[in-house]
């Protein structure tokens, strides 16, 4: 498989992210990269030191269609991969 996406150097941020650091390779085909996607997070999904790991979603990230909670990590992440996959 094609590598899609080369991180040169990542800044740990809690506000932003600086995209100038990353270059994507756009020679892949955009199912190739969704497929990239689904695979990598059913694989991170299933990582056992997420097992007891949760998430917090705050109140005002409703207005994005998240309700508020606390989820396992886990769960969400193979839940994000099920409604990515094509």
């Amino acid at each position: 498989m094609e590598q899609i996406l080369k991180i040169e150097k990542v800044l740990k941020s809690k506000t932003s992210i600086d995209l100038k650091k990353y270059k994507i390779n756009k020679e892949i085909k955009k199912k190739d990269k969704m497929n990239a996607l689904v695979n990598t997070l059913r694989i991170i999904a299933l990582d056992k030191q997420l097992k007891d790991k949760s998430v917090f979603i705050p109140d005002n990230c409703q207005k994005n269609g998240f309700s508020e909670g606390k989820y396992n990590l886990g769960n969400m992440l193979y839940f994000l991969a099920d409604m990515i996959e094509e």
